[in-house]
């Protein structure tokens, strides 16, 4: 096999690598429970325990994602939601969210 087609082939192997490392970074999901603080429309934004935990300064919300859905949910409700990373890093942050999942508090007591 002559040097040309070898260095096409290491090209071609390390960009297939590369699409599927990528395709595989930005396909995780994360999750994250909080409290719902606003619902207006089809836009929630909810106070996280992460960040509830790590600031002691009273906010409305640390994290705002659209969800077609929201008049199911009240202001006050807990949820687990879970996003596609990455979070835009704006305040709040703005999420992708896949999935919600209201937490009955009675059943955690």
């Amino acid at each position: 096999m002559s040097k040309v087609k070898k260095g096409i082939l290491i090209v071609t192997v390390l960009a297939v690598a590369g699409y599927f490392l990528i395709y595989f970074m930005l396909s995780q999901q994360s999750s994250s429970i909080g409290t719902i603080t606003e619902i207006n429309q089809e836009h929630i934004t909810i106070l996280t325990d992460k960040y509830k935990e790590e600031n002691s300064e009273k906010i409305q919300g640390d994290l705002a994602f659209r969800w077609e859905q929201a008049a199911e949910y009240q202001v006050g409700d807990r949820i687990k939601i879970y996003m596609k990373d990455p979070i835009l890093t704006s305040f709040p942050g703005q999420a992708t969210v896949t999935e919600i999942k209201k937490i009955d508090e009675e059943k955690n007591k």
